[in-house]
């Protein structure tokens, strides 16, 4: 952070480039991991899954 310059050429620069690409993709994996065991209390997003998959199954 001293020199402007170096940061340019140093890899932190490279964060911005990955960034957009990187962090996306990791922050969503944890967040599948947490929501799946909380669907388990919350009825709506459980009952939301299962329709999608057997529609049948609540028409009959």
């Amino acid at each position: 952070m001293l020199g402007s310059p170096r940061l340019p050429l140093q890899p932190t620069r490279v964060e911005p480039c990955a960034g957009p690409g990187q962090p996306p993709p990791l922050a969503p994996p944890p967040p599948q991991r947490t929501p799946r065991r909380p669907p388990r209390s919350r009825v709506p997003r459980r009952v939301q899954l299962p329709p999608p998959l057997c529609p049948p199954t609540l028409s009959g």
